[in-house]
């Protein structure tokens, strides 16, 4: 059964600047695990410099500020290192390393990601298993 739907979208170039005024909030929106991985997908370039880096940042973002709408919840109380957005053979899915909440309660999430020059997307559907 469908808990709800999640959508966000988010300006590339604003998340560019965010990164260049105060580099730390990497640090703040990805978990160290996602760093990794980012850091292995864009070839060590963590910097705003990184087209890559830039637009897969700020659809992680966008896939966490819709994992919470689809919940109904704010990202303010759920916090962005609760929500790891990870990869499986080039598929996103999400993951809840430090907040089992949700998985205890048979709660499983489908996501997309996606992103332009301009912007990145994500949708998230929230489903409880019976």
């Amino acid at each position: 059964m469908i808990v709800g739907v999640g959508i966000d979208i988010v300006d590339i170039a604003r998340m560019r600047l965010a990164v260049e005024r105060s580099p730390k909030i990497i640090d703040k929106i990805l978990t160290e695990q996602e760093q990794k991985e980012l850091d292995v997908f864009c070839d060590g370039k963590t910097t705003s410099n990184d087209v890559r880096f830039i637009e897969s940042l700020s659809a992680r973002f966008a896939a966490k500020e819709a994992t919470v709408k689809s919940l109904g919840l704010s990202l303010f109380t759920v916090g962005l290192h609760s929500i790891e957005i990870k990869k499986n053979n080039d598929v996103p899915y999400i993951d809840f390393p430090t907040h089992r909440t949700f998985t205890k309660r048979r709660l499983s999430f489908t996501c997309s990601l996606t992103h332009s020059g301009t912007t990145a997307a994500a949708v998230v559907i929230a489903e409880y298993n019976d």
